[in-house]
């Protein structure tokens, strides 16, 4: 202020005038240089915080579809080997095969198999259940392993009927009955793209 006193009146009419413009100029350029920066930053903040959530997004999209293409093969799989357990060709010659060939892993004695016939799946259509009976000796523990292992092989499979006869003499063997419904393709089916079976 001293300093301000001790000026002429005409040149501290120029030091203010100096100072204005220069506070004018600064504000000028704050305000068409700086905030165009600060708003520019802002703008690119806002874009980049836009894109990295777009680009997480497109990250866990990828890792579903990975997820997905693998759950999708397993499935795949899955059903191949469901119809290649199913019945094919003669129905009553392939269940002889197979079941004889499950059968003579056990001490189980087949003492016949009999066709019981060809329906319409109830529940999927493209499929039939080919029915077949069966009549087993053996004791009770070892018709139930083989029972089970029926199961086991053919998931397809449904046990319809299981009666267990005793013995009238002081023997432990069982004689058994056994109806067992495979799901086999419908021959009308064709090569068309059926449901996938239960």
């Amino acid at each position: 202020m001293k300093l301000a006193e001790k000026l002429p009146k005409d040149r501290l009419q120029k030091v203010i005038l100096v100072a204005l413009v220069a506070l004018a100029g600064f504000l000028v350029t704050m305000r068409f240089y700086t905030w165009k920066q600060y708003s520019d930053w802002r703008s690119n903040k806002a874009e980049i915080a836009k894109l990295k959530h777009q680009i997480q997004e497109a990250e866990r999209t990828a890792q579903s579809a990975r997820e997905n293409r693998e759950e999708c093969q397993r499935l795949s799989s899955f059903v191949q080997q469901q119809q290649a357990a199913m019945v094919s060709g003669d129905p009553f010659a392939w269940a002889v095969r197979e079941i004889s060939l499950l059968g003579e892993q056990h001490p189980v004695r087949i003492a016949s198999m009999r066709p019981l016939g060809i329906t319409p799946h109830g529940r999927k259509s493209g499929y039939d259940v080919f029915t077949v009976g069966l009549e087993l000796t053996g004791m009770f523990d070892e018709i139930g392993a083989l029972v089970r292992d029926i199961e086991n092989k053919f998931p397809t499979a449904e046990v319809r009927l299981l009666e267990v006869i005793g013995s009238e003499t002081e023997s432990r063997e069982r004689r058994a009955n056994l109806n067992i419904a495979l799901l086999m393709r419908s021959p009308s089916a064709g090569n068309q793209k059926q449901d996938q079976p239960t």
